[in-house]
């Protein structure tokens, strides 16, 4: 497929692809989050701060990387070496930032701090082949 978010497919395409291999993973986080939905939602903390916190920032992530990957692909004609270093490290930045308030909102969540967990968990899962294909097409090791 040709066009300008062609590289924001090929990452969500790899992230399926972690996921699928790894499916003993997938399957175990997934259970342990579905329990912990069930467990927040007889808690009444589903729609508590530290719950939205996380699932909007999961979801920025989501979304997010393969678009900022998309605009920042190493195969851009555009793209120099002091380009793409720079949106490596703001990459870096932005994961950080990620897994900074994944953590800090599991630490704020008093009284039900394990089923949050659970679900960051499996939300890092999900993202993590996101991120790892982002930061491989950012810095320029994927090969297309």
């Amino acid at each position: 497929m040709e066009g300008r978010f062609s590289p924001a497919f090929y990452v969500m395409e790899f992230w399926l692809e972690v996921q699928i291999v790894l499916w003993p993973v997938t399957l175990v986080l997934g259970a342990v989050a579905l329990w912990a939905v069930f467990r927040l939602l007889r808690l009444g903390r589903l729609r508590a701060r530290p719950t939205i916190v996380l699932f909007a920032v999961s979801l920025a992530v989501f979304v997010g990387l393969p678009i900022y990957s998309a605009m920042f692909w190493w195969s851009d004609p555009r793209a120099t070496v002091q380009t793409q270093v720079v949106a490596t490290y703001v990459l870096a930045a932005f994961i950080c930032t990620y897994f900074a308030i994944a953590v800090f909102a599991v630490v704020v969540a008093r009284g039900y701090r394990l089923p949050l967990t659970a679900v960051g968990s499996f939300l890092a899962w999900i993202n993590a082949g996101v991120v790892l294909a982002a930061a491989l097409g950012v810095s320029g090791a994927a090969v297309d």
